[in-house]
């Protein structure tokens, strides 16, 4: 079709198509591949068939805050042809999935089982939108439809669809977009005038969004990501640290110091300098200065802190058994460590990949309890941020008591002998009270108690010399009044009424000399109006 139509309720309307996004809420509601397909059949549709990147990205953003993975129309039986007859030209196989099915290496148990293809919802970018087989019969899955879209009985004008606001909200974000020729300078500057920054792409889902947005603006953007290395390294120009990466190639990252995406999404670099016709902003949320005011402690290791706790990396090269990991850690007052949510899972995973391929695996503070065959931390809270990859191991048939390990640099967690030797990382609460108020860079602590102690030292020499002049005062005024009539012709109204009230009461004192001895002095006075009288005593 080359007119856009539309959709019914509740259904996406992506490129000629409608899609449904089934994710029950009710765990009874979630269905195997067969009851999804005939779910979509109902419908009027079928379970969906993805022909190119651009329906990946759209379906992969819609997963966005999802935990349950979704079926799609393949099965293994027919791996080059989804299940409404039209051929795969577009694929994406998990890296660890197998993809060459004819070639399938399975036990004798599982050649008997029919599978077919799921799509997942993991925010680990490393799974993503990745497309894996498991199981036809497995229940407690959510599933995508897809059909035609409606035709609309009057002449729509494509432009009048395809309309893109300047403001767009998509999961936790906020993303603004900047139009007219710029350069990357010029671009951060125009998103600072609105309040945000050049965008930062963290994870696969906020790519999954850009992408899609990218192909309907239909020119490239400038994004916040620039490099001061010669592309050894690229930083985000709002300080997010993220190990995603969605490059051309591999030479797109060796071209120019700053980064722009293109309308598939990927990203490219290029001179700072050179003008693009656009730029991705996003706002950025304020975050109170005092949120996780805590320092780290200082122990026999160095400690790296992280919102409200403190992590030691010291020690993931020292190859250890879980227990004696364990011991180590509550030596340094600390624990093993535990991972409660993404942002800290992204945290760790950073931190680690600066190690390379030093670092496989490090141990976490984890349990497995026999009766309910339930993971939990060693503090006995449930592990609500897990993270097994693709697929869930099976409970039922481990080991008794194994722990668990982090794998570098997936972020997946493995089921592994206790008594391996893996490195790990410690992990405490950050209890030292952060001072609020620093002193300037360089000024040394001791210079305020100094700088009081001369204020008032030089604040009571200056009383005591004030009291002193006040004591000594008639006799002081007397001379300098001598002194100075000669030279000084006029005088200020404040200090002629100060000598006048000290020679009145000098005449006062000598009240058997009432006589003006001194005619000049009298015309004097009639000759410079406003100037004091000298008399003799």
């Amino acid at each position: 079709p080359t007119q856009p139509g539309t959709c019914p309720k509740g259904w996406l309307y992506f490129n000629y198509k409608c899609f449904l996004v089934t994710i029950p809420k009710d765990p009874r509601e979630l269905k195997t591949w067969t009851g999804a397909q005939e779910f979509c059949v109902a419908k009027g549709g079928t379970l969906v068939s993805i022909k190119s990147e651009l329906e990946q990205a759209f379906i992969t953003m819609n997963l966005f805050g999802q935990t349950t993975n979704v079926w799609i129309g393949l099965q293994s039986t027919n791996h080059e042809k989804w299940v409404n007859g039209k051929p795969l030209v577009y694929s994406n196989w998990s890296p660890s999935d197998i993809i060459n099915i004819p070639s399938y290496n399975t036990t004798e148990f599982q050649k008997h089982i029919p599978l077919c293809a799921l799509m997942s919802s993991n925010p680990n970018f490393h799974f993503t939108g990745k497309w894996y087989f498991d199981d036809c019969g497995k229940e407690g899955y959510g599933f995508v439809c897809e059909k035609m879209q409606d035709t609309l009985e009057h002449h729509v004008n494509v432009s009048d669809t395809s309309a893109i606001p300047s403001t767009l909200e998509y999961g936790n974000r906020t993303y603004k977009i900047i139009r007219g020729n710029m350069t990357w300078y010029a671009a951060g500057k125009s998103c600072r005038m609105h309040r945000a920054e050049l965008a930062s792409i963290p994870d696969a889902f906020h790519q999954a969004f850009l992408t899609v947005l990218l192909s309907r603006l239909g020119h490239t953007h400038w994004i916040g990501l620039s490099t001061t290395d010669n592309g050894q390294t690229f930083d985000w120009s709002d300080g997010t640290k993220s190990p995603f990466t969605y490059w051309k190639d591999e030479e797109s990252a060796f071209l120019g110091d700053c980064a722009f995406a293109d309308t598939n999404g990927r990203w490219h670099s290029t001179a700072c300098e050179s003008f693009l016709q656009g730029a991705i902003c996003h706002v950025v949320t304020e975050t109170k200065a005092f949120e996780h005011p805590g320092l780290c402690s200082e122990t026999s290791v160095p400690w790296i802190k992280f919102k409200g706790n403190c992590y030691s990396f010291s020690t993931v090269l020292d190859g250890r058994s879980f227990e004696d990991a364990h011991e180590f850690c509550k030596s340094e007052g600390s624990n093993l460590l535990a991972i409660r949510d993404a942002a800290e899972n992204s945290f760790l995973l950073e931190e680690l990949l600066a190690f390379g391929s030093s670092v496989q695996m490090v141990w976490l503070n984890a349990q497995f309890d026999n009766n309910n065959k339930t993971l939990r931390w060693f503090d006995g809270t449930p592990t609500e941020q897990s993270n097994w990859g693709l697929r869930k191991p099976d409970m039922d048939h481990l080991k008794p008591h194994p722990c668990v390990v982090l794998r570098i640099p997936e972020g997946i967690w493995h089921f592994t002998p206790c008594e391996d030797k893996k490195g790990f990382i410690c992990k405490m609460e950050a209890g030292i009270p952060a001072v609020t108020a620093q002193p300037e860079k360089g000024l040394s602590h001791s210079i305020v108690p100094v700088t009081v102690t001369l204020t008032l030292i030089i604040a009571l020499g200056i009383f005591m010399l004030c009291f002193w002049i006040y004591k000594q005062k008639s006799d002081i005024f007397q001379r300098l009044t001598g002194s100075r009539g000669s030279y000084y012709p006029t005088l200020n109204f404040s200090t002629a009424h100060l000598e006048e009230n000290i020679l009145i009461s000098d005449l006062e004192k000598n009240t058997n000399d009432e006589e003006v001895r001194d005619a000049p002095a009298t015309e004097s006075k009639r000759g410079h109006k406003g100037r004091p009288i000298c008399i003799s005593p």
